[in-house]
């Protein structure tokens, strides 16, 4: 029995030695400090944003100096321009003589005051109604004509438009602006995006395999954060490249806009005799012309002329 005491007691004795060597460890002294771990800020490099409300700004600058230069010729005029315009201002046998001028609305206006007229004024003439119907159209028709003339023609010197140029300018400019959408999008929403992810797989790699080197949970961190932080940059650079570049693109197609007109549309001045051989537009005008100017003249003046001589012919 004392010899079962015995050993009981130094069984418990070794245990309690055992334990105290195990927990102690554990149990920090009062004069050694205690580590403390800081994390490092993450910050990202500055960039400069483009200003996306400069290209609303230059289109709709662009636009306005379309606007200016075209408003000449939309308000219009009863004279006859120079060179593009049809008009009795011109000798009969030239393609570029009609019965009827003007351009834009105002030229318009007077066409449609003058067409009625006209179409009288045929009848009374000896025509048929088919030949007086032309006459009346063709009032309408030689504005219309005339003002088209003048926004597909070269503004300088002519006082034109450059209608084409403007149009293709424009096509351009906005299939640009499409393709950048497309590739800011595409960068914004699907590239950037993965760039970061592959960035924080990296990161993470990083990260445990550095403490799984070192145990030091600091330099497992620092070393963790570099993939990520390269890869959000990365992604915004890219995303402000593909910003700047389609801006520069859509503006170097916007910067040859026509601007305002600069000088008046020239016009052909009326030679001696031309109100009376303007009123008698119906009648008279194509007996002396003979019978070679239905050859010299071409479209809608060439089926107004036809018209006259099938009258005088009668």
């Amino acid at each position: 029995m004392p010899a079962t005491v015995t050993s009981l007691y130094k069984t418990s004795i070794a245990l309690a030695g055992a334990g105290i060597i195990a927990v102690s460890p554990l149990t920090p002294s009062q004069s050694t400090p205690i580590t403390s771990v800081h994390l490092p800020q993450i910050q990202l490099t500055d960039l400069s944003i483009p200003a996306f409300g400069a290209i609303p700004y230059q289109i709709g600058i662009n636009l306005l100096g379309d606007i200016l230069a075209a408003t000449p010729i939309l308000i219009g005029s009863t004279q006859q321009c120079d060179t593009y315009c049809l008009g009795p201002n011109t000798p009969a046998p030239l393609p570029t003589y009609a019965p009827f001028t003007g351009w834009g609305l105002v030229g318009l206006g007077k066409g449609l005051i003058s067409s009625p007229a006209a179409f009288i004024g045929a009848l009374q003439a000896g025509r048929d109604v088919p030949q007086a119907l032309g006459v009346a159209l063709l009032a309408l028709q030689v504005p219309i004509t005339n003002t088209f003339s003048l926004l597909t023609a070269s503004r300088m010197p002519f006082g034109g438009f450059g209608l084409q140029a403007t149009l293709e300018r424009t096509f351009t400019a906005s299939q640009d602006a499409l393709v950048a959408g497309y590739q800011i999008a595409a960068q914004a929403l699907v590239q950037g995006p993965l760039t970061v992810l592959g960035g924080a797989v990296a990161g993470a790699t990083a990260f445990a395999s550095t403490l799984a080197q070192t145990g030091d949970i600091v330099t497992a961190l620092t070393a963790g954060r570099a993939p990520i932080q390269q890869a959000v940059t990365a992604a915004a650079n890219d995303l402000a490249f593909k910003i700047d570049t389609g801006r520069a693109r859509v503006y170097a197609d916007l910067l040859a806009g026509p601007g305002a007109t600069t000088r008046p549309i020239p016009t052909v001045p009326a030679p001696s005799g031309a109100a009376s051989r303007l009123t008698k537009s119906t009648n008279t005008k194509t007996t002396a012309a003979g019978g070679a100017t239905s050859t010299a003249k071409k479209g809608g003046v060439a089926g107004s002329k036809r018209a006259h001589k099938a009258a005088s012919a009668r």
